[in-house]
């Protein structure tokens, strides 16, 4: 059996500007961003005269996200991102070192909190489920 490697996730979203600096601000670092279309990319995504623009980030050198702007054909939105327990993704979870830093910085941004910080049972882990500028759902965990 091949050995697997984490990769990437990739996040389709509205507005490109807009997640890449908030992608930013919280510590993502971008690596390669490009505009794709032509029958390679039409066959691996599987949808025709597709044109996409792509922006890859990592973390502490290691590649984790890309964002993703269909320009063609267009975005086809579906019902309430926030909902956890809807099919697809779910969250993407991130560690971080001080929730009220990161609180702050992810309002600066357009994020939103609405809930409160949870202490695992534990007793090792504050975590909060909470949203980017477009509603998809990340989970931050801060080791206390």
């Amino acid at each position: 059996m091949n050995p697997i490697e984490f990769r990437h996730v990739g996040l389709v979203v509205k507005d490109l500007e807009l997640m890449k600096e908030f992608y930013i601000s919280l510590g993502f670092s971008p690596y390669i961003e490009l505009n794709e279309e032509g029958k390679f990319i039409e066959n691996v995504i599987g949808l025709k005269d597709v044109k996409i623009t792509t922006i890859k980030f990592k973390i502490s050198d290691v590649p984790v996200l890309e964002l993703i702007k269909y320009n063609q054909p267009p975005l086809i939105e579906t019902p309430d991102q926030t909902i956890p327990n809807k099919l697809g993704w779910s969250h993407l979870a991130l560690t971080i070192k001080n929730f009220d830093e990161f609180q702050s910085n992810l309002e600066n941004y357009g994020g939103s909190i609405d809930r409160v910080p949870m202490v695992s049972d534990c007793g090792k882990f504050k975590v909060i489920y909470c949203s980017d500028p477009e509603g998809n759902i990340l989970e931050i965990v801060e080791k206390i």
